[in-house]
């Protein structure tokens, strides 16, 4: 875990089976419940696709002259881009003034860090006038600490993979039956794109807790027309919308979702489609074109960056590299808990050697030879290098021009 400077550590690891939320509601108690004196809160959860949806569903939002709050995890390169007030990150001075109130606050409480960071954006929201708060999960959803919100808006739930199984299950149902924890009596729920299992788990749980569904593939749909733009279905509708400015065909797919809430809080179709247009949320797909690894490009290399990390991701950076027509290398860093072999799989067909990194700015990194030892079945040369420019250096001293892409966790936005 990353700390800020005069924040505790808290040692050991707390059982969340037993504890439940109590930590995060005792905090909230002694911090004046702001949890209870929020704007209008729309609460995302998913394993896939959730930073990209709020991205598009605050871009959508904006277009039409709405403030957003926003939380959300992890961060890039800054803190800070954790939480957005009314549009704007949070400054260095509230930041440390928030944080330093929650830690007094906090007193002897076994909160996590991610918990009391939770409190402090809860708080922040509740003192600064906007519109909606877009509330994204850290893990989960159930025993989550952005789950103290008894009367969300709505609640959306993006594409559930495997990932954090350890803490979620061993089951797509078990993980989504985690997930759906968000979901709140008689709210409306928005479910993008899910297998059978995670679908079913959710519906179940939103008959419990009579929640109006509006369901990906069922309710709407989205396809891409020969000009790339978007398509939107419906039973009722069909409408056009500009090609999505993140890139890759699931955005599509997470930017349908955004426009099935957005049209539920009666945003325009053209806002809607500014929105699509506008919507920035780096490290996915993202084309590096300036910084320290860029200016060491020779001409005419293309540099890419995409932080997922399971094989979900995997699937649709391969969409993508599978397009490209110059050969594409891999720089691959990990966080502790990931499988190499399971992320590059899908990559196989279409990258022409790995080079493994280890992350600088995670502390939780995996040894770039542990990463190359859990290669060791897949037939494509990888090789160990300590940092990305070591990597960058020695594919475009000897290789054919080509692209280089570099992925596995989101902390590698912060070394690029």
């Amino acid at each position: 875990m990353v700390y800020l400077p005069h924040w505790p550590k808290i040692s050991g690891i707390r059982n969340f089976a037993k504890t439940g939320l109590e930590p995060v509601y005792e905090l909230l108690d002694k911090l004046g419940n702001p949890q209870n004196n929020l704007p209008p809160v729309i609460h995302f959860a998913g394993t896939n696709g959730k930073g990209s949806t709020i991205a598009f569903t605050r871009a959508m939002l904006e277009a039409a002259g709405k403030k957003c709050h926003v939380y959300t995890s992890p961060h890039l390169t800054h803190f800070n881009e954790r939480i957005v007030l009314a549009g704007e990150q949070i400054s260095d001075d509230n930041l440390y003034k928030l944080m330093e109130e929650v830690r007094i606050k906090t007193g002897d409480s076994n909160a996590t860090f991610f918990e009391a960071t939770t409190c402090a954006a809860l708080l922040a929201f509740s003192r600064t006038k906007a519109d909606y708060v877009l509330l994204e999960t850290g893990l989960g959803g159930r025993l989550d600490a952005t789950n103290v919100v008894d009367n969300p808006l709505a609640t959306v739930i993006t594409p559930i993979g495997m990932d954090h199984t350890e803490f979620l299950g061993n089951t797509i149902g078990k993980i989504a039956a985690e997930k759906a924890g968000i979901l709140k009596p008689n709210i409306p729920n928005f479910i993008g794109l899910q297998n059978d299992d995670a679908y079913q788990v959710i519906e179940d749980k939103a008959n419990q807790l009579s929640c109006p569904l509006t369901v990906f593939n069922a309710d709407f749909s989205v396809d891409i027309d020969n000009d790339d733009n978007l398509v939107y279905l419906s039973s009722s509708e069909e409408e056009v919308y500009n090609k999505p400015s993140l890139i890759g065909n699931h955005q599509y797919i997470n930017a349908g979702l955004a426009i099935a809430l957005c049209k539920h809080l009666g945003i325009s179709q053209n806002h809607l489609n500014q929105g699509i247009t506008n919507a920035k949320w780096p490290a996915r797909m993202e084309h590096i074109t300036n910084g320290k690894m860029y200016n060491i490009l020779p001409p005419n290399w293309q540099l890419w960056m995409d932080g997922g990390h399971n094989k979900h991701a995997s699937n649709a950076v391969a969409q993508e590299i599978q397009k490209w027509p110059t050969p594409t290398y891999l720089i691959l860093g990990l966080t502790r808990g990931r499988d190499a072999a399971d992320f590059v799989k899908p990559l196989t067909p279409y990258i022409s050697n790995i080079k493994a990194v280890k992350v600088q700015s995670e502390p939780n990194a995996v040894e770039p030879e542990e990463i190359v030892k859990q290669l060791s079945d897949i037939n494509i040369k990888s090789q160990p290098y300590q940092t990305i420019e070591e990597a960058v250096l020695d594919i475009t001293n000897n290789n054919p021009l080509g692209n280089i892409l570099v992925a596995g966790s989101l902390f590698l936005r912060g070394d690029l």
